[in-house]
Order: C-alpha cells, then structure tokens, then sequence
C-alpha cells in the first residue's frame, strides 16, 4: 500500500507517470550508455547528484520500465547507493528492494483502470498496447500488493 500510495503522489506532484518526464522535471541526470548485457541500468548517487544509467542497447519499451524502476529507487531507497537492474526476468525477485522497485514500476507504467479501456482483451494483449512485459502487468494485477 504504501508503494502504491507513493505512485500516486508522484503523479500526482509532477503531473504525468512517464518516467522520462519525472526525471526531467527533478534534474536527475540521465546516462543512456551501452552497458554490459546482464545489466539493464542502475542508479546512484555521486556528490549528493542522483544519477540514472540506462543500457542504450535495449528497446524503447525496455528503456522506459527500467526508467521507472531505477526512479523507484530514487524515491523509496534514497539512503542505499548503487542499485542494478539485471534484467526484466520475471522470475521471482528476492531482493527486497529490487522487488519494490519492480512494483513500483508496475504502478506507475500501468493505469488502475486499464481494463476498462481494453475490455475483453487479455493480460497478455494489453501488456502488448501498453508496451511492457506481462509479467509487470501480472504483478500489478494478479499478486497481493496492497
């Protein structure tokens, strides 16, 4: 709930869910860098700057959900340094924080409502329109976040 919570604050304070835009508007610089295969982007913060590296090899769709799940940490985990994101895997995330951070991206990426504006379609056929991974779209929906 509380991760939810914080979603909606930030859209509601910056006035979009676009994680580009958030960035932007906060001064976050931005590294859109090739980076190692494994790696999809990470954040930290280097002389109190916040900085969020993205792997510049990945598609557009890839781009933005790692956009929103390194902002993640940017909001929910300003105290730890260094975060890695490895991959959108989907397979079940130990890290605490890692974990967090893919749902907040869930609830940032994907409308509460979606449903109503596709109706009849499936998870897997919406993921698709709104250009993210089923999985994220599964764990916004279908496990207990709140």
């Amino acid at each position: 709930m509380f991760i939810r919570n914080k979603v909606k604050e930030v859209i509601s304070k910056f006035g979009t869910n676009n994680p580009f835009e958030i960035i932007d508007i906060l001064d976050i610089t931005l590294v859109i860098y090739p980076l190692h295969n494994s790696i999809n982007g990470f954040f930290q913060v280097k002389d109190n700057y916040p900085i969020i590296y993205i792997n510049s090899n990945l598609c557009y769709e890839e781009k933005i959900m790692t956009a929103a799940h390194e902002l993640a940490h940017y909001f929910l985990h300003k105290g730890i340094n260094a975060f890695a994101c490895r991959g959108l895997s989907g397979s079940y995330i130990k890290n605490k924080y890692e974990r967090q951070a893919y749902i907040f991206a869930a609830e940032l990426l994907i409308d509460d409502n979606i449903y109503k504006v596709y109706p009849g379609e499936s998870d897997a056929q919406i993921a698709s329109r709104i250009g993210v991974h089923p999985w994220l779209f599964d764990l916004k929906f279908r496990e207990k976040l709140r």
